[in-house]
């Protein structure tokens, strides 16, 4: 995977914006940093090749960027995993984003239109699914465009008692985020974005955790199991939504 690693800021001032201008130039102006690149392409050449339509082979070679996009973080500790989360939904890097979540995985969402789609929650065939289909672009049933770029915000992180978990403190934690924002470049202009909601991530350290074949169980591997988004009654577009569009 090649692209461009980037630099964590506070992405408030721009939550919500939805620009007709390349975001790319948004988020650098704001955050003084440097927007990632997804697998195989460059922001640049994606900006003006990739449409609603049109969905490029994700193999084609980045030739050139110096440097790979990769998550960096470890997922030794809650604080940890989240920086490690956000790291591979920015690199769009799916085998990475996948080993993060424990096989009885679940995402709630407060908005109706995520409840009425997945009244159970989203399991994690259905988070990877909406994830690959984001990185890489959703051709089947209601199409939708890769995203160029993508850029999360989750400052700041606060690590809590589980409340579901009380009593193991040292296994199971909360990981909340008071106000996220998410931001897509879709190239050609368009651009979708989520911001503002409270997101709170139900965590749990590996040797406690359900795991699929491949995952580390030991203490030094912690992983999400539940995925909790609040959402106000009259608010910005959920995280949620977005998924949905993508599943």
């Amino acid at each position: 995977m090649t692209g461009t690693l980037p630099v964590r800021g506070n992405l408030g001032v721009i939550m919500g914006m939805r620009s007709q201008v390349d975001l790319r130039r948004i988020v650098a102006a704001t955050l003084l940093g440097i927007v990632v690149c997804l697998p195989g392409r460059t922001a640049r050449a994606e900006a003006s090749a990739v449409s609603t339509t049109t969905v490029p082979d994700p193999a084609t070679p980045n030739a050139g960027d110096p440097a790979p996009c990769r998550p960096r973080a470890a997922a030794d500790s809650p604080r940890g995993l989240l920086i490690r989360f956000k790291e591979a939904y920015e690199c769009g890097d799916l085998e990475a984003y996948a080993e993060l979540f424990t096989s009885d995985y679940r995402f709630f969402s407060d908005d109706h239109r995520v409840m009425a789609r997945f009244p159970a929650g989203m399991a994690l065939e259905d988070e990877l699914a909406a994830a690959r289909n984001l990185f890489l672009g959703k051709r089947a049933g209601s199409p939708m465009p890769l995203a160029v770029t993508i850029a999360v915000d989750f400052n700041p992180i606060e690590i809590r008692d589980d409340p579901e978990r009380p009593n193991a403190p040292d296994r199971y934690r909360l990981a909340v985020v008071p106000a996220h924002l998410l931001v897509l470049d879709l190239g050609g202009g368009e651009d979708l974005s989520s911001a503002g909601h409270r997101h709170e991530f139900h965590v749990v350290r590996g040797e406690a955790a359900r795991l699929a074949a491949g995952q580390r169980a030991d203490a030094d591997h912690w992983y999400i199991r539940k995925w909790v988004e609040r959402v106000p009654v009259v608010g910005n577009r959920a995280w949620g939504v977005v998924r949905t569009l993508y599943r």
